[in-house]
């Protein structure tokens, strides 16, 4: 209850904020996505983050330690891109229920090992012809 409270003080002292979202500079929200492999000295796990924009405003990040070792950086950042589609899948979710018309999403990724995975998840096996 004391939670509740706390927030609802915030939110009345902060009525009169807000954010303001040019249309020029387009409403096309585009997301970037990193880790970085096996930061963590205590225990080798990963750091997966990201965080999405509509024009040059962050409306969603997220900077979280990976809950299992991963054993290639490969792996650590096709996890940062699933945590990202995910939050991605959400937010076009939220848009649609509050009827905000936008283009598609745009996902970034250096991370060409990863693209390529997410792409054809039978990578890197090549097909077999017969």
């Amino acid at each position: 209850m004391n939670v509740a409270r706390r927030i609802l003080r915030y939110l009345k002292g902060t009525i009169n904020y807000g954010m303001l979202y040019d249309y020029n500079d387009g409403l096309r929200p585009r997301g970037y996505c990193d880790a970085d492999w096996a930061s963590s000295f205590h225990d080798r796990r990963s750091v997966s983050r990201y965080v999405f924009m509509i024009g040059s405003k962050t409306i969603s990040w997220s900077s979280k330690k990976q809950p299992t070792v991963a054993l290639s950086s490969t792996e650590a950042e096709y996890r940062a891109l699933a945590n990202a589609t995910c939050e991605a899948m959400w937010l076009k979710k939220l848009f649609r229920d509050l009827n905000v018309k936008y283009n598609d999403f745009l996902m970034l990724s250096y991370s060409m090992s990863s693209i390529y995975l997410a792409k054809n998840p039978r990578f890197p096996c090549k097909e077999q012809t017969h």
